[in-house]
């Protein structure tokens, strides 16, 4: 176990030297103004990031000129000076103004073992303060949205506002910064509920992801969206949040160079090898690849895979309008904004290959031989996407995956569901289609279902927590016996006001479909459809009537 330090005691590890700072927000300037950090601007050519700090509060900013006042544009500067961490106090800086209430709505240790999460560490993962010996930054990148060259993109509400020994922690929602174009940089409770419980639960399916370290909530300051929500600060850390945009945003060789030696460093390429540059392209379609095949084994759906939210390091980052499969849909799509369904379930592998491709484009002046990304990436996809199927069907079996999907696509079977009830009868299913045994399988018994979040954010927005803690513990052990009366633990038990039969209760309830009926009727299907077997000439038509006892909620 790792020892728990302060956070001001962790050990701080700069930016790459080779990576180049925006000149204009360096404070070590003459003429530095705490607005350049707020103002959207096209960076210069070999620009990597730029320096900001955090800075919570309502936008557009309440800034009180009066009439008779003479030098407004030094009072714009003066007013967001002293509400930006600039007076030392300790190993940290605290802004002048007195900022914002901070509360810590949840927390997972796990994502970075040696920090003690302690008041103090809650005003820096808030961004109410920060560290006085690391200058937070926002990166630069670019990227392709829905296909489309989308030009200079970047942090527009994230910030780095430590690198350590475990990873980088990234605050989300902390305000403007030289990225956000029209954007506030606020983040809200919903999203952040969301991506702070869905981070979680990735990583304990072993899905390669980022992780969600805690989340702050700033209760006083209004946020704007299709209503006024709540300014929340979510706090993630990785390795690197480098992505394809950030070497895609580089037209100066220079600066293209740059940062592709740090990423493939990160990668643990030698760049002093002839074609360390190819060696990048492969082995981040390689990570890519088995991170991708993940998502397609669990159910999971993106939504928004732009060529700047993939990972260099082949992590899920950057949680949107994500879900989980619920009625099986090859053409699901998730994310209302995508009108064409260019990610739909079924084009995840094949836009996560397109943003490989850009990767290989902009990587071409420094690639004598190109390599053969697409055939790399394919083989290493179907191969793990197979490893993965197996271990949720418990056999080794060539076909029987897609078998199985065809018969849930046909028959509008739950996703989560039908892998659970063949999982309860693994003898008829060894026994009807051969194949391998495997020793064990995987399949969760809890699903971060949209119907569940819906119901922690909620929650979290009245004021309550309770939910939040429950539904993170589930999401962190998702294949454990939930709603078993075996399972319950004293510390289950006491840490609510509710009876262990309650308890038992609720877990079932939380690991059920809970809303199938009314998936049902999204989808335009009739109930009658899913409990009426047919037979189909396929090796499983016989288990039909096992994986049509699924649960409808009247």
């Amino acid at each position: 176990m790792a020892v728990k330090q302060k956070i001001s005691a962790l050990r701080l590890i700069p930016p790459d030297a080779r990576l180049v700072p925006d000149p204009v927000c360096l404070r070590t300037k003459e003429d530095f103004a705490p607005s350049s950090q707020r103002r959207s601007r096209i960076m210069g050519p070999s620009v990597h990031y730029s320096h900001v700090r955090p800075l919570v509060e309502p936008f557009p900013y309440a800034i009180d000129f009066t009439e008779e006042m003479q030098d407004k544009a030094g009072y714009i500067e003066t007013w967001l000076s002293q509400r930006e961490p600039s007076i030392r106090r300790g190993a940290l800086l605290v802004p002048e103004k007195e900022p914002y209430k901070r509360v810590l709505l949840g927390s997972s240790p796990n994502a970075l073992p040696s920090l003690d999460i302690d008041d103090e560490a809650v005003q820096v993962l808030g961004g109410a303060a920060m560290l006085a010996d690391f200058e937070p930054y926002a990166a630069r990148y670019s990227g392709h949205q829905f296909g489309v060259w989308a030009g200079q993109l970047g942090d527009g509400r994230a910030i780095t506002v430590m690198c350590t020994d475990e990873g980088e922690v990234q605050l989300k929602g902390t305000g403007r910064t030289p990225y956000s174009r029209s954007a506030d940089g606020l983040a809200v409770t919903r999203s952040s509920v969301r991506e702070f419980l869905c981070s979680e639960y990735m990583a304990a399916l072993g899905i390669p992801t980022t992780r969600a370290l805690s989340i702050v909530g700033v209760p006083d300051v209004s946020v704007m969206r299709e209503r006024v929500e709540r300014a929340c600060v979510i706090a993630r850390v990785a390795p690197s949040f480098l992505r394809i945009g950030s070497i895609q945003t580089q037209t100066d060789v220079d600066g293209l160079r740059r940062v592709a030696e740090v990423s493939a460093e990160l990668l643990g390429i030698d760049i002093k090898t002839p074609d360390w540059a190819s060696q990048l392209v492969l082995e981040c379609a390689a990570r890519n690849a088995r991170m991708v095949a993940g998502w397609q084994v669990w159910g999971f759906m993106h939504g928004v895979i732009n060529t700047d939210n993939v990972s260099i390091l082949g992590l899920t980052i950057d949680y949107g309008p994500f879900a989980f499969m619920d009625i099986y849909d090859p053409l699901h799509i998730c994310n209302h904004s995508d009108d064409g369904g260019r990610y739909a379930y079924r084009s995840q592998p094949a836009n996560v290959l397109y943003a490989l491709q850009a990767l290989l484009t902009s990587l071409s002046p420094l690639i004598t031989s190109p390599p053969d990304v697409e055939s790399h990436f394919n083989a290493i996809y179907e191969k793990e996407y197979d490893r993965l199927m197996a271990l949720r069907l418990g056999i080794k079996h060539g076909t029987l995956g897609k078998e199985l999907l065809a018969i849930m696509q046909d028959k509008a079977l739950d996703f989560h569901t039908t892998f659970c009830r063949l999982a309860n009868d693994a003898d008829a299913l060894v026994a009807e289609v051969g194949g391998e045994p495997l020793k064990e399988w995987v399949n969760p018994q809890f699903v971060l279902r949209q119907w569940v979040l819906e119901e922690v954010i909620k929650d979290v927005e009245e004021g309550r927590t309770e939910m939040l803690e429950k539904v993170l513990a589930m999401s962190q052990d998702p294949c454990r016996n939930w709603g078993a009366c075996e399972e319950l633990t004293e510390e289950l038990v006491t840490a609510t006001d509710m009876s262990s039969q309650d308890v038992v209760e609720e877990e079932k309830r939380l690991c059920s479909a809970f809303a199938i009926s009314t998936i049902i009727e999204e989808h335009g299907l009739r109930a009658q459809h899913i409990q009426s077997p047919e037979s189909l000439e396929l090796p499983l038509h016989h288990l039909l009537p096992v994986l049509l006892q699924q649960t409808v909620r009247p």
